[in-house]
């Protein structure tokens, strides 16, 4: 098992580095704080310099995502076209804060979580794009006897199969690229690949609920926009317990919600441990 140093400067009261404290991290202890597999080959030293930007990412994507499951889910009233009250967090939150935290993570060498956070900040603003009023994306596809009024026309460009066939189309490449994700999150840890898990379903039956929107099947509809909320809520869930672990560790609590590290359990991992045997 390769250990990771991260070394804590500690100061007095007159600003003077007094000593150097350092903190040995197992394997499992580093993919349970950057959501990362640790490669042996690399080199740590950036992470011992900065911070740890994961709850960055984490808490940026749940700002978005857990109020849009509501929304899926009718909480109070709420319905899909409510999304467009949220779209200051697709943008602020969730937009710039994944970006900021794929671009620290890849700077500390961590690709998995920056591949996530990256890819998911473009979610997040291109669905922005696509359900922000002024864009009039939808009104683009009204039949030409309602393109002469705003309202009208985006309400017929909405209803028409051509506009809710490429949304649909969006979110199930959406559900397919999960599954890639999910596939990998099974070195990480238990909530994570929850994550993942649930964002397969949700985003296929989100993409099924487009799908027969545009074929006038309303009602259908509804119910998978609601399911395709479950699972989103899900998702929520699961990222919230991930966001506790990893603030609780990053102010050093004496107690911790368990992560449920996986990397044990990896056949990459197994394979490892025996080409090691046979080095020896």
């Amino acid at each position: 098992m390769n250990d990771h140093k991260h070394d804590i400067e500690h100061h007095d009261d007159t600003g003077l580095r007094r000593q150097m404290t350092t903190i040995t991290l197992s394997n499992e202890q580093f993919e349970s704080l950057y959501l990362q597999p640790r490669d042996p080959r690399m080199d740590s030293s950036n992470s011992r310099r900065f911070g740890n930007p994961t709850p960055l990412g984490v808490s940026s994507f749940l700002l978005a995502h857990v109020p849009l499951a509501m929304d899926l889910l009718n909480f109070q009233g709420a319905t899909a076209a409510s999304t467009t009250t949220i779209l200051g967090a697709f943008y602020a939150c969730a937009g710039a804060g994944l970006y900021l935290a794929c671009i620290m993570e890849w700077i500390l060498g961590n690709t998995f979580p920056s591949v996530v956070f990256g890819t998911f900040g473009g979610f997040w603003i291109s669905y922005g794009v696509i359900i922000q009023p002024s864009a009039a994306l939808a009104a683009s596809f009204a039949p030409a006897s309602d393109a002469s009024n705003g309202i009208t026309a985006a309400a017929a460009g909405a209803a028409t199969r051509e506009y809710n066939a490429g949304l649909g189309m969006y979110f199930v490449v959406w559900g397919i690229l999960c599954v890639f994700y999910f596939i990998a999150s099974l070195r990480t840890n238990v909530p994570f690949a929850i994550v993942f898990f649930c964002l397969i379903f949700a985003f296929e039956f989100i993409a099924a609920a487009y799908f027969h929107t545009g074929q006038g099947r309303t009602s259908l509809a509804a119910a998978e926009f609601k399911i395709g909320g479950g699972f989103a809520f899900g998702t929520g869930l699961a990222g919230f317990w991930i966001d506790l672990h990893l603030l609780l560790a990053s102010v050093g609590f004496r107690w911790n919600v368990p992560i449920f590290d996986l990397s044990g359990y990896n056949l990459l991992r197994e394979r490892e441990k025996a080409e090691m045997g046979k080095d020896v």
